[in-house]
């Protein structure tokens, strides 16, 4: 599942072709080689900058603070993710905890604790979430985001691969969390490419703003 929302106040007599972003804002240099890996490209470059962390549990609206923060501090095309992971379990009025927080999770209790956490619970169902916000040229952001379904096992399954929280996420039809997968194969089918293949369908399909 995936989806492209867009927010845009330039006019419409500054549409030129679409671009492909310049910089990728992030410290993660796993994350960092896996969108480079995904998009098939060797230009996008890497950037570490200090962004504002919004407490929202919905990574869509995270990462279009992030962007707009982004373009502000670099004033080039730049692409910022932020990705998220709802235990249904845990399910809540504005969504399901940790989503967008799991970063918060997994700074104070790991992998280990979040299992533990969840071990009173039956409903071992989840969803991982990851939104790109994409401020193009002209500092429009525009935002991509997918989704798969999985479950969280009952011990940490962990692997040679992976980061983060992929050794406590299994998705849906496979036996093996993330952390076990393959990477090609992981990226075959992760929340991760189904975001950038909808912003790569997207920059592929017309055009976006540019200064003048």
């Amino acid at each position: 599942m995936s989806k492209h929302e867009v927010e845009s106040t330039v006019p419409s007599e500054m549409i030129q072709p679409r671009g492909w972003p310049e910089y990728f804002a992030t410290s993660n240099k796993h994350k960092f080689d896996e969108v480079r890996k995904i998009l098939g490209t060797e230009d996008l470059k890497m950037i570490d900058i200090d962004l504002p962390e919004s407490q929202s549990l919905d990574v869509a609206e995270v990462v279009a603070e992030k962007a707009r923060a982004a373009y502000e501090l670099t004033g080039k095309s730049v692409l910022v993710e932020d990705t998220g992971l709802e235990c249904k379990a845990w399910n809540g009025k504005k969504g399901s905890l940790p989503g967008a927080l799991i970063k918060w999770f997994m700074k104070t209790v790991g992998n280990e604790g979040i299992v533990r956490m969840m071990s009173p619970f039956r409903d071992r169902r989840a969803e991982a979430t990851t939104a790109f916000g994409y401020a193009d040229s002209t500092g429009s952001v525009h935002v991509f985001v997918g989704s798969i379904s999985g479950q969280i096992p009952e011990t940490v399954q962990d692997g040679p691969h992976g980061f983060g929280w992929d050794a406590i996420f299994i998705p849906d039809g496979y036996n093996e969390s993330f952390a076990q997968l393959p990477p090609d194969q992981k990226n075959d089918i992760s929340m991760r490419k189904l975001a950038l293949d909808a912003m790569k369908t997207w920059i592929e399909a017309g055009a976006v703003q540019t200064k003048k």
